[in-house]
């Protein structure tokens, strides 16, 4: 499995460092807080396995579609 690299936000850096990760149980995902290296800045990302990305990905597209049917 190849480690990738998530480049900063502000400053577009690749040396980035995760600083925390936690699970949550209810919305099965990974919420980290990284730290770029080479600015400072703090963000944090939110991880979600590929079927529960489609299942998002299907009801923000239905309801994309919804809003374009009202007249």
């Amino acid at each position: 499995m190849a480690l990738l690299s998530v480049p900063c936000p502000y400053c577009e850096s690749e040396l980035t460092h995760t600083i925390s990760a936690t699970w949550d149980t209810h919305f099965k995902t990974v919420r980290r807080w990284r730290l770029c290296i080479n600015c400072a800045y703090k963000w944090p990302t939110i991880e979600v396995d590929h079927d529960q990305a489609i299942r998002m990905n299907d009801i923000a597209r239905k309801a994309s579609e919804k809003l374009q049917e009202r007249p």
